[in-house]
């Protein structure tokens, strides 16, 4: 692609073989303050101004088509991002409310008034999302990950919806299943309950081992989740993860849908005591 340098070798335009080109200039630091795109002879240009610490202070859009210009101001605070807002008339479009132990932003708010607040685990990841405007929440969503911090489900508690992302679970060794399917930490506990399973992969494929696992898991969830939904939506996940062992299919509530939530939950439980004695032996 041609282009052309000024003095000091940086890049002031590049031209593409259809016509179209950008353009860049530099404020004295050596740092972009335009950058600007011409598509048939029409010009987009961005504008860059910083702050005493080297960041975006004001970044200026394209001018629109009755020519007027927007820019947004950023603000910091703890070194951190703390509120965008209206260049000319200091309107509010984004402010960080909350931040949690870690400098998180748990909590913000936009300039119509829709409120965010976020969750995360202990390995840093986002796993759930609320807004609410003043009509009411407006989304609420949560996610599961695997151990290496893959999506493998997304919860949407409003429509009741549910996605399972079965290619990013399939890429993770069951012996990360308890612990991202509980969001335990991964400490003694959980080790302690695997143990026994995790040696035996090192010399039986784990596909060979669905149902033990699933025992594992289905076992722990039950003597640590209280919420009976949410216990359930865990059984779907596990199901899911372990590409669907049909020892535990009769307590997939989708899969069953004449049964009630308390069938499903004495199922769960029989299921248990079951396979407590078979596993035992």
């Amino acid at each position: 692609m041609p282009g052309a340098t000024h003095e000091t070798g940086r890049l002031v335009r590049a031209t593409s073989a259809d016509g179209h080109a950008r353009e860049l200039s530099y404020d004295t630091a050596g740092r972009v303050r335009g950058d600007t795109t011409i598509i048939r002879g029409e010009r987009l240009s961005y504008g860059v101004e910083y702050d005493y610490a080297g960041r975006t202070g004001v970044l200026t859009y394209p001018a629109t088509s009755d020519g007027h210009v927007f820019a947004a101001r950023f603000g910091y605070a703890n070194g951190e991002l703390g509120w965008v807002v209206d260049a000319a008339t200091g309107f509010p479009f984004w402010q960080r409310e909350r931040v949690d132990n870690a400098g998180r932003t748990v909590q913000s708010l936009t300039g119509d008034s829709v409120r965010e607040v976020r969750g995360y685990d202990f390995r840093d990841d986002l796993i759930s999302q609320r807004a609410s405007g003043p009509s009411g929440t407006i989304q609420d969503l949560e996610y599961d990950l695997d151990a290496k911090g893959l999506m493998i489900a997304r919860r949407d508690r409003l429509q009741p919806a549910r996605e399972l992302f079965l290619a990013a679970a399939k890429t993770e060794s069951p012996a990360g299943t308890l612990v991202a399917l509980t969001r335990a930490e991964p400490g003694p506990p959980a080790r302690a309950l695997a143990a026994k399973l995790a040696e035996q992969e090192r010399h039986i494929e784990w596909e060979d081992l669905r149902d033990e696992w699933a025992y594992l898991v289905l076992a722990f969830v039950h003597h640590r989740v209280a919420d009976r939904a949410e216990a359930l939506r865990t059984v779907e996940l596990v199901y899911a993860h372990l590409n669907f062992p049909a020892a535990i299919g009769s307590l997939v509530a989708y899969l069953n849908p004449e049964k009630t939530e308390q069938q499903l939950i004495d199922e769960w439980q029989q299921y248990l005591n079951e396979a407590t004695v078979r596993y035992a032996r």
